[in-house]
């Protein structure tokens, strides 16, 4: 687990599309993925030492970025399936124009004594 020093709780540092503060982000292994090099060796001392060792390896921070990834792709998924359901109940309110509406029973007893009295 990744976690930030107290003394640097506070501290922002922009990354990911966001600019909260270090203890409110739950993608820190984005940060740390440009920190750490493919060899584990720090690239950036001032951001590492945010953290408190050990710091991930890069197949551990990977491994998390693969399963952000997926995780948004499901979530993509999960969003066109809803869309595509909306769709298909907003078409279902719709009334169908083939299907003629019943006649009313007064245009029927209209009509009829309207034709009725044309006959005498």
């Amino acid at each position: 687990m990744i976690k930030v020093k107290k003394e640097f709780q506070k501290t922002v540092v922009g990354f990911g599309s966001s600019g909260l503060p270090l203890g409110q982000r739950d993608d820190l292994h984005q940060l740390l993925n440009d920190v750490i090099g493919d060899n584990d060796e720090v690239i950036n001392d001032h951001i590492a030492n945010m953290f408190e060792t050990p710091l991930p390896k890069k197949a551990e921070l990977r491994k998390l970025l693969e399963e952000d990834m997926l995780k948004k792709a499901d979530a993509v998924k999960l969003s066109a399936k809803a869309q595509k359901a909306q769709e298909v109940i907003k078409e279902a309110e719709q009334p169908d124009p083939t299907i003629l509406a019943p006649e009313r029973p007064s245009d029927n007893v209209a009509e009829t004594a309207s034709s009725k009295s044309k006959k005498k």
